[in-house]
C-alpha cells in the first residue's frame, strides 16, 4: 500500500531540485520571428471543405442496415415462395388495400423502404393458401394486420424512425409465419 510522503521525509537536496521545477523559465531568445518566417515560406493551404467527422460518417448506417435487412427479407421471401406445383388460393383475410400505404410519397428513404417491404409482404401473402376464418389462430392474423396498419400510420407521422421500420418488418415476418403455420394445419 502506498503511504503518503511528507515533504520533510525527502532529503534537502531533492526538495531543492523539486522546487526549482516549479519556477517558470523564459527561453533564451524570442522564438516568434523564426516561427513567422517558416509560416511565410509554406505555400498557402488549398481551400478544402470541412474534414468528415467520425459521427457524420456513421450517421447513415442505421438506414443502410434497414435497407440491407429489407432486401434480405425480400430475397428470402422470394426464395421461399417461388412458384410451386399448386396455384395460389384466394386470400380470405385480405391484406390491407393499396390505399392503406404509408401516405403520399414523401421521398423519405425509410418510407420508400417501408412501402417496398409492404408490397413484397402482400405479394408473399398472395402466394400462400388463405386460412379459413374458423381457424383457431385467425384472430391473431387480424390483430397482426391491425398492428401493421398502426405502425405504417406512425411511420407516416415520423418518417425517420428506424425502429418503426424494424417493427413493421417484424410484424410482417410474424404474419407470414403464422399464415404458413395455419395453412399447413
Amino acid at each position: 500500500m502506498n503511504t503518503p510522503r511528507n515533504e520533510h521525509d525527502l532529503p534537502a537536496a531533492l526538495r531543492m531540485q523539486l522546487r526549482a521545477l516549479h519556477a517558470a523559465q523564459e527561453p533564451g531568445r524570442d522564438l516568434w520571428p523564426g516561427i513567422a518566417a517558416r509560416l511565410a515560406e509554406q505555400p498557402p493551404a488549398q481551400a478544402q471543405g470541412p474534414a468528415p467527422s467520425s459521427s457524420g460518417r456513421w450517421r447513415g448506417l442505421p438506414r443502410m442496415l434497414c435497407l440491407a435487412a429489407v432486401l434480405a427479407l425480400a430475397l428470402g421471401l422470394g426464395w421461399q415462395l417461388r412458384p410451386g406445383d399448386q396455384p395460389p388460393a384466394p386470400a380470405a383475410v385480405s391484406p390491407a388495400p393499396a390505399s392503406d400505404m404509408i401516405g403520399p410519397a414523401t421521398g423519405a428513404p425509410l418510407v420508400v423502404v417501408a412501402e417496398a417491404m409492404t408490397r413484397e409482404y402482400r405479394g408473399a401473402l398472395r402466394e400462400l393458401p388463405a386460412p379459413r376464418p374458423a381457424t383457431p389462430g385467425y384472430s391473431s392474423l387480424l390483430e397482426l394486420d391491425a398492428n401493421a396498419a398502426a405502425v405504417r400510420e406512425a411511420l407516416a407521422q415520423d418518417p425517420d424512425a428506424v425502429f418503426l421500420l424494424q417493427r413493421l418488418q417484424h410484424i410482417h415476418a410474424r404474419r407470414l409465419a403464422l399464415t404458413r403455420q395455419l395453412a399447413s394445419a
